[in-house]
């Protein structure tokens, strides 16, 4: 491979992208404005007054716990407030209450609900609460508190409710008459005393702001929705477009080896591609204060540049393969559309994972781009191990890796064909 020729077409590739205003526009200008708006709409600076999202796990001391399912629908479908305000609760059930904790602390959370085994007793409902405190939305933090008091308060007194009027209805003899009286004073002690502890939890010191978290996220969503687009669309129109006008067939004409305009083409996209997506990173972590749980010079953030760059490879490898085997322009656009917005909806980089239905979390969980986006985030955003990650991220890079090999093969395979196809017609 003659390594004069490959800097040739880097440079050349270069130079015809930049000059496009329409590529500059969707690869550097309009990232630029989706992040803007992203952040707007999802991490205002003051708090927002309707859409409110409120996560919340569910600590049971035992397996068993009486009423635990019911109680656990009432709490996802709050009928108390649903006409009040715009609401959405989602509600997991965590089996840990340090690991839920933690995640409350981490801003994944905005509270943790303890149900002790004796949750209903005849002493009274029990129940213990953690709600985050000292984040940048202090009606939000309010609110919650406010919510799952008034619920639990409610649910005691409707199972109050419940136990008089199974009590009065069932078939009572005379002489168990007296004992009406004790009932319904212990009932009322469960409707008008419930025991609920509240207990405020404070971000950790590293996690204080959880508002720059969210921007982090948001940033490295669009970095990654910008390789999806240019990576994966660019490299479907970088040979598709060029074998219509014949711009590719001249160039081989003059003794241009295929693996070297493979190899130019392949290194130009990923200069372009990083080229790209470093305004957003300027923008997101130093403008908008997107923050990150990683050091520059960490062992973290070389194993984060590496995903990156494999993200680059795949995105490209996988345009290729379409631009390969699409029949036209048209028909390879048609094809990378597809695949991208199937992968932005479906894979969790418009919202966070945890809020898709459980259908799209199976896809976002075997989706390699998602695989790759979550270990990034988790590790340069809120401080994961690189070990929590290690597994899914090298069976990423391997399948990054294959998809890569099997571009190249195609394209080395199947242009001598696609030139002659072009040459005809």
């Amino acid at each position: 491979m003659r390594w004069g020729k490959v800097k040739a077409i880097i440079a050349r590739d270069l130079k015809l992208a930049l000059r496009e205003k329409t590529k500059l526009f969707w690869l550097f200008l309009f990232p630029l404005i989706l992040l803007s708006g992203y952040t707007a709409l999802f991490a205002p600076r003051s708090s927002p007054q309707g859409g409110i999202v409120i996560n919340i796990a569910v600590v049971p001391e035992a397996c068993g716990v009486e009423g635990l399912e019911e109680l656990l629908e009432y709490m996802r479908n709050p009928w108390n407030i649903s006409e009040r305000a715009d609401f959405e609760i989602n509600v997991t059930v965590v089996g840990d209450l340090e690991k839920a904790l933690k995640s409350l602390k981490k801003g994944y959370l905005d509270a943790v609900v303890f149900i002790p085994e004796d949750f209903m007793s005849k002493e009274g409902l029990t129940v213990r609460i953690y709600v985050l405190r000292g984040t940048p939305n202090r009606v939000k933090e309010q609110l919650v508190a406010s919510y799952l008091y008034a619920f639990f308060s409610e649910t005691a007194n409707y199972a109050a409710l419940g136990m008089l009027s199974s009590y009065i209805n069932a078939t009572v003899p005379h002489e168990a008459r007296p004992h009406v009286a004790e009932f319904v004073n212990k009932a009322w002690k469960l409707a008008s005393s419930p025991n609920i502890e509240m207990i405020d939890v404070t971000p950790g010191e590293e996690e204080a702001d959880v508002r720059s978290r969210i921007i982090g996220w948001m940033t490295l969503s669009v970095m990654f929705m910008n390789f999806m687009f240019g990576g994966i669309l660019g490299g479907a129109s970088a040979i598709t477009s060029e074998i219509r006008r014949g711009f590719l067939h001249r160039l081989l004409s003059t003794r241009l080896e295929p693996s070297e305009y493979f190899m130019g083409m392949t290194v130009s996209w990923i200069i372009l591609l990083t080229l790209a997506t470093t305004p957003v990173a300027i923008l997101g972590f130093l403008v908008y204060g997107g923050s990150l749980a990683v050091e520059a010079t960490s062992v973290e953030m070389l194993f984060i540049l590496s995903l990156i760059l494999v993200v680059e490879i795949l995105t490209f490898s996988l345009g290729v393969l379409i631009g390969v085997f699409a029949k036209s322009p048209e028909t390879a656009s048609l094809i990378a559309n597809l695949i991208v917005w199937a992968t932005m909806i479906g894979g969790g980089f418009w919202i966070p994972k945890f809020m898709l239905p459980s259908f799209l979390r199976m896809f976002a969980d075997v989706n390699i781009l998602s695989v790759l986006f979550y270990a990034v985030t988790e590790i340069a955003v809120y401080g994961r191990s690189i070990g929590d990650y290690l597994i899914p991220t090298i069976v990423a890079i391997v399948v990054s890796l294959i998809l890569f090999l099997a571009a190249s093969v195609a394209y080395l395979r199947y242009l001598p064909r696609l030139l002659e196809k072009a040459e005809v017609s």
